[in-house]
């Protein structure tokens, strides 16, 4: 034999608890089955579908008679050949421009700053701040 299970018995409040609830989970169980039934049924629908427009006899377009074909005449090439000219590096020569004034030493660069009225001792090239020892000098010859 089976054996049973011991029964507990429910409280007066728990027994009313019950008795309001039950429709309520019963509604669910009912919702849950019937959304269930419809998945089930649009599954299988798709399927059917799936497999009737993969096997569904479809007109076939009707074969045409062949076209005459036309012969394709040769396209001239997409390049152009240049013949060899022995002047073209002298057309194309860049020739560089070199200034005397451009390159000066120090006692001509102390020279074209006295002229242009600045006063000589600190000279700047580039980023670089150059000091020439004569300008902080403060004896000059005298020194000991």
């Amino acid at each position: 034999m089976v054996e049973q299970l011991p029964r507990f018995e429910l409280s007066p409040l728990a027994q009313r608890r019950q008795h309001e609830l039950l429709p309520q989970m019963l509604g669910a169980v009912r919702r849950r089955r019937h959304h269930r039934r419809l998945r089930r049924s649009a599954l299988a629908l798709g399927l059917a579908g799936a497999v009737l427009l993969a096997f569904w006899p479809w007109q076939r377009p009707v074969p045409q008679p062949p076209r005459e074909q036309v012969m394709a005449t040769a396209a001239p090439p997409r390049w152009v050949e240049i013949a060899t000219d022995p002047g073209v590096v002298a057309r194309c020569e860049v020739v560089p421009i070199v200034r005397a004034e451009w390159f000066v030493d120090d006692g001509a660069l102390q020279e074209l700053l006295t002229e242009a009225g600045r006063p000589p001792g600190l000279v700047c090239i580039g980023s670089k701040v150059q000091v020439v020892a004569a300008a902080i000098d403060l004896w000059g010859s005298e020194a000991p």
